[in-house]
């Protein structure tokens, strides 16, 4: 969480312009709305995978599930 923090999206989108894959350890644990916002800003700047805490329960896992999928098919696909 440190250095996503510290240094922004930034340094997200300077690695996967690299063609690097990123795995944000977050632990998302907020309201639905929140963790899909989250997740959905993650995605756009190409993170490959994100933690979401399960004690938030289905409704937070499911949002979590739900905007992480791309609208199109390979919206999220691993850049050449």
């Amino acid at each position: 969480m440190e250095l996503p923090t510290a240094a922004g999206p930034d340094l997200v989108s300077h690695l996967v312009a690299k063609g690097k894959e990123v795995f944000l350890d977050l632990k998302l644990f907020e309201s639905p709305n929140s963790v899909a916002g989250a997740v959905r800003a993650a995605g756009a700047l190409g993170v490959s995978m994100v933690t979401v805490h399960s004690a938030g329960g289905t409704g937070i896992m499911s949002a979590a599930v739900g905007s992480g999928r791309p609208a199109t098919p390979h919206a999220f696909a691993r850049r050449p």
